[in-house]
């Protein structure tokens, strides 16, 4: 059981009838423990403007604060756990136009399905830049480590990297992949792009019991009308989806793996057939 208590404050200060600054402060504790939340904020009008909804965006300087000490995570959690807990930070200053946000996680730690899943790592956003500088995520004996990624809100392409681990000693296993997004095209009137291009690649997998990595890279290309899939030669995957619902995606007959899927997916109805299923046991089993 957890329950927090405190105080807080706030100030408001007018200059001949218009908003001068502001200041907000907060300190919630829960008096059996160390879990805690504090919040700082200043908000200021330098110019001495009057408030509209363009000296908003632009002339309006904030800078705040907002710490997460061993902070409960069992009141969102259908899974109870002592380790279910926050402890992170976020700073904010600038513009609402222009701002700097910078997010650190130090752990978040709750139960999934009887697994506990741990997270930490940092963040930025600048004026319309993300950047993940770092960031690990575990889920039992599976994690995602080495995170890092850098995005743009305006022209919606980044990067990012990432490294696959599961097991350890004779059942070590680690998989480096990186992703990009490019080409994007965003419509008007939606969050969705009318055309972008993404692609997912990695140099292998390595690990103790892999006696060969097989590098890949698979790509996305969404264009008016449908999207298509391939990847590199040595996984022989090509394929569409048209937005008609037509689906037609497949593996080269030559490949240790491979298969047909053809079908349609019309007003959220998948009507999906596999055919032509292959997979030939000797040659997956010399990869391990």
């Amino acid at each position: 059981y957890s329950s927090l208590s405190g105080n807080s404050n706030i100030f408001v200060n007018m200059n001949e009838g218009k908003f001068d600054s502001a200041n907000l402060d907060f300190q919630l504790k829960n008096p059996l423990s160390d879990e805690s939340i504090k919040a700082s904020a200043e908000v200021t009008n330098p110019d001495g403007l009057a408030l509209t909804g363009d000296s908003l965006k632009k002339n309006i300087y904030f800078n705040a604060q907002l710490l997460f000490r061993n902070f409960s995570l069992n009141r969102f959690s259908s899974e109870p756990s002592d380790n279910n807990s926050l402890t992170a930070s976020v700073t904010a200053s600038g513009t609402f136009e222009k701002p700097y946000i910078a997010l650190n996680v130090d752990s978040a730690d709750m139960m999934l399905a009887g697994v506990m899943v741990a997270a930490s790592g940092s963040a930025t956003l600048e004026e319309k830049e993300i950047s993940v500088n770092s960031m690990n995520i575990r889920y039992g004996a599976v994690s995602l480590d080495s995170v890092t990624a850098d995005f743009s809100a305006e022209t919606m392409t980044g990067t990012a990297s990432a490294r696959v681990v599961s097991g350890s000693g004779d059942g070590a296993f680690e998989m480096p992949l990186k992703f990009a997004l490019t080409d994007t095209v965003m419509n008007k009137n939606s969050f969705i792009p009318s055309s972008f291009a993404a692609e997912l690649s990695s140099p292998g997998e390595q690990g103790s019991f892999i006696a060969k990595s097989v590098p890949f890279t698979i790509s996305v290309i969404r264009s008016e009308g449908e999207t298509t899939v391939f990847s590199s030669d040595n996984l022989g995957l090509s394929g569409h989806i048209s937005d008609s619902g037509a689906v037609d995606i497949s593996v080269a007959d030559d490949k240790p793996v491979h298969f047909h899927i053809t079908g349609r997916n019309d007003n959220q109805k998948l009507d999906i057939r596999i055919s032509d299923m292959y997979a030939d046991g000797g040659v997956i089993a010399s990869y391990f």
